[in-house]
Order: structure tokens, then C-alpha cells, then sequence
């Protein structure tokens, strides 16, 4: 398998319209600091709306108290699974659906934790993604404060851990629960809403 470059930070959106965007000359890198953080809350907010992450990497996600038969893998499409195990060293049958990141397990499984690591995510984000993450990112850099709130912006949309490309989840199927998705411009819902999670 090709080794697959690490995807732009920016998931293919320039950060020339991004400064832009936010009032600035496309060659002015002297904000770029405060629209890493706008972006970076833009993406998280696309994201959770999605339930899935979107750029391609290297991800492991660790269930608590599994039991079922199947994984629900937040990056998709799936390009390899390396490995499925529990923390007890069971390492079952499964099939994979790459297209939609689901693990099939060959039968019904109970286990304290369960790993899967896997290869997924979009290597290109599809346009419409793109045009959401930057009315998503309008919304947030005209909201907020680019040098005092947006850390904590961002903390209220995922905790997370994150150690280069690799994230750890505490579940394979969290849903979005009740957060609120008002920083997706609404006309922009119907583009995106293919791509929600579809659990099979």
C-alpha cells in the first residue's frame, strides 16, 4: 500500500481565502496563529454535526463494555484496518465496509474494552465539506475572540486526545447528542447531510 501524504491542516481549503475571509490580505501570515484556531473549532463543529472526522490518518478508537457485532469507525472510508482486540487479547473475525466504516464482526462479542486501529478519512474532502468548514469558520471568527475565546470554544465542541494523527475515542457510536450546530450556516445543512454517519 502507497504511503499517503499527511492531510493539509486545512483539509484543502487555502489559507490565502481564509485570510481573506477574516480581513486580511491573502499574503498576510501574521493572524495565521488565530486562524489556525478558528479553523481548527470550524472543523470540530463540522465534524460533530458529521459524527465523523474527516481528515485521512491513522486512528485507533477504544469502546468500553463492548457487546454487539458490529464497529462504527469515526473515520471514513476506511483505507485498512490494522487491527481489531480486546483488552483481554480476543481478537475476533470481522469483515470490513470501507465506505462506510463499519466493522462486521463473524459473531456477537462481549468485552470489557474493545481497540480497533485503522487507516481512514478523506484524502480529499469533498466541496462540499469545504464550502461548510468556511462558512462554518466565518461564523466562528465573527463570534468570538481570536486571541481569548477560542480555545474554549473549542474545548465545548470534543474533548479529545491527540498525539499527531492518532485520537483516541471512548466509544465507536457517540452520537451528537445535544450540541448546538448554529455556527453551520443553515443553507448549508442540505450539502452536507450525505455525508452524516448512517449507522447500518
Amino acid at each position: 500500500m502507497p504511503t499517503l501524504p499527511a492531510p493539509d491542516k486545512y483539509l484543502g481549503v487555502p489559507i490565502e481565502v481564509l485570510r481573506q475571509h477574516a480581513g486580511y490580505a491573502a499574503t498576510d501570515a501574521t493572524h495565521d496563529a488565530e486562524i489556525d484556531n478558528a479553523f481548527a473549532i470550524a472543523v470540530q463543529i463540522v465534524e460533530a454535526y458529521l459524527d465523523r472526522i474527516l481528515a485521512y490518518g491513522s486512528y485507533t478508537e477504544t469502546a468500553q463494555r463492548f457487546a454487539g457485532t458490529t464497529i462504527h469507525l469515526k473515520a471514513y472510508p476506511v483505507d485498512l484496518v490494522d487491527m481489531v482486540v480486546s483488552g483481554s487479547g480476543i481478537e475476533p473475525e470481522y469483515v470490513v465496509s470501507k465506505e462506510i466504516g463499519v466493522v462486521y464482526l463473524s459473531a456477537f462479542l462481549r468485552a470489557n474494552d474493545l481497540s480497533c486501529s485503522y487507516e481512514g478519512g478523506f484524502i480529499t474532502v469533498p466541496g462540499a465539506i469545504q464550502m461548510a468548514l468556511i462558512g462554518t469558520y466565518d461564523n466562528v471568527w465573527s463570534s468570538v475572540s481570536a486571541t481569548t475565546n477560542v480555545a474554549a470554544v473549542g474545548q465545548e465542541v470534543r474533548a479529545m486526545s491527540m498525539d499527531g494523527m492518532k485520537l483516541e475515542y471512548q466509544n465507536f457510536s457517540g452520537g451528537s447528542g445535544s450540541r448546538s450546530f448554529g455556527y453551520i450556516p443553515a443553507a448549508m445543512l442540505p450539502m452536507i447531510d450525505p455525508y452524516r454517519r448512517e449507522f447500518v
